[in-house]
């Protein structure tokens, strides 16, 4: 080995071993991380715990026999302006940087050296690298939570979501199965986080689902105590989460419900038994930014089942009902009342219709506004009804068409009185009998009623 190789490895071996790897590699952009005590990332600190942050950043290793510091800022939505937390390197070679601090649930104090936080406040560390991997000064930031309740899997038993302790924040599917409710209370804020599914399952394996599999969801707010349902993106969107998810569920009750930004409000289907009154219930609810369909499976009723969709408001979605509504058995009821339909994108009902399959069901279609797109569908069969089997009254709807449509002379039985059709027409086909009084037509291209 010549004196020239020999001379270039030992200079190789003395940048490697003595001077420290920041001097092979001039810059690289630092990772600043929330973690605990063991240096494991954190999503959520309990209340009573101690906040950590970490970096990594090589070139902040500027000298390999000395334990060196760096400063960060850790926030929250209490203080919002943050306090100065100093990390000390946690070897004198090893280019990674730890410090922590302590929690107060107060108002903000600037300066103090503790972070005020109110429970389920987002925190945020920031750390400004003087240098990134071309040189230049950039700013990296790590998010976490204080004090929320993460959910996630499937429910062994009975379950209650309490104000106490909200917000819960939804980090994969939840289960709910067959003989279980999931019962969420007045005031209840439930996030769920972008996009990210932890079990992996479901029908969206990267979207996080509230599955109802057999079991009841019970979650009645009040007009001065709501239930939110919300994406935890900081700029949300369309599709951050997939929705509810229901499969041959026994209750569903929400009430004063603010629902946003999932694929679905309701994917898969829904068949009742009317083995407990008001198998479905929607009332007094908000639902907006919907990536896609509000409805986007079939929904059967049978036995006496009651399904009630009241007083709310659905805006920002592509169809409300994309599938078959099926009604059975004397008794049954479906009620769509007092809704304000706002801008969908696409029409009320994309395939199916609203189907009354016998004599005894009943449809009452009642008192709803819709902006646009107002394309309905109901048929009615069974031989010689006594009583008018669908009833569309008192709506204010524009755009689309109604289509009523019985099979032959005995099958049929409509009543459309006293609603506004604003370039919407109505088609009767093949109905035992239609009442259809005191309605108003107007904008139509063509004719209002054929």
């Amino acid at each position: 080995m010549s004196g020239n190789v020999r001379h270039h490895l030992r200079h190789i071996l003395f940048l490697l071993f003595a001077v420290g790897p920041a001097l092979l590699f001039a810059y690289d952009t630092g990772i600043v991380t929330l973690v605990d005590e063991n240096g494991d990332e954190v999503l959520s600190y309990p209340a009573g715990s101690t906040l950590y942050v970490h970096v990594w950043d090589s070139d902040r290793n500027c000298c390999p026999t000395t334990y060196e510091t760096i400063e960060v800022t850790v926030s929250s939505e209490t203080e919002t302006t943050g306090e100065t937390l100093t990390l000390t390197e946690t070897g004198v070679n090893t280019a990674e940087f730890m410090g922590s601090m302590s929690f107060e649930e107060a108002a903000a104090s600037n300066g103090d050296g503790v972070l005020q936080v109110t429970r389920g406040d987002k925190l945020t560390a920031t750390y400004v690298d003087p240098q990134d991997d071309f040189g230049n000064e950039t700013t990296v930031t790590d998010k976490a939570f204080y004090d929320v309740t993460l959910k996630s899997g499937t429910l062994s038993a009975d379950e209650t979501w309490t104000a106490a302790n909200s917000p819960f924040l939804v980090t994969g599917d939840v289960t709910v199965p067959s003989d279980i409710t999931l019962t969420i209370e007045p005031g209840v804020e439930v996030r769920i986080l972008k996009v990210s599914d932890d079990q992996s399952s479901g029908s969206d394996y990267n979207r996080s689902e509230l599955r109802i599999e057999g079991g009841s969801l019970i979650a009645e707010g009040t007009a001065a105590d709501s239930i939110i349902f919300v994406s935890n993106a900081e700029d949300p969107d369309d599709n951050d989460w997939y929705g509810f998810y229901s499969s041959s569920p026994h209750v569903i009750r929400l009430s004063y419900v603010s629902f946003r930004h999932a694929s679905y409000v309701f994917g898969g289907s829904m068949n009742f038994y009317g083995n407990q009154s008001d198998s479905l219930r929607i009332t007094h609810s908000h639902f907006r930014d919907i990536g896609q369909h509000v409805f986007n499976g079939n929904l059967d009723a049978n036995n006496g089942a009651t399904m009630v969709i009241k007083n709310n408001t659905f805006a920002d979605f592509d169809y409300f009902m994309r599938e078959n509504i099926n009604l059975y058995d004397d008794g049954t009821l479906l009620e769509i009342d007092a809704n304000e339909f706002v801008d969908p994108h696409g029409d009320l009902m994309q395939y199916g219709s609203f189907r009354v399959d016998e004599v005894g069901p009943k449809i009452l279609f009642t008192n709803n506004q819709s902006t646009s797109n107002s394309k309905l569908r109901f048929q009615a069969y069974g031989d010689n009804a006594t009583e008018d089997q669908v009833i569309i009254e008192n709506n204010q709807l524009a755009g689309g068409y109604i289509y009523l449509s019985g099979s032959g002379a005995t099958r049929g039985r409509f009543r459309v009185k006293d609603n506004i059709f604003d370039g919407t027409y109505l088609n009767v086909s093949s109905a035992e009998k239609a009442l259809i009084k005191g309605n108003t037509f107007k904008n139509n291209n063509s004719s209002g009623l054929n």
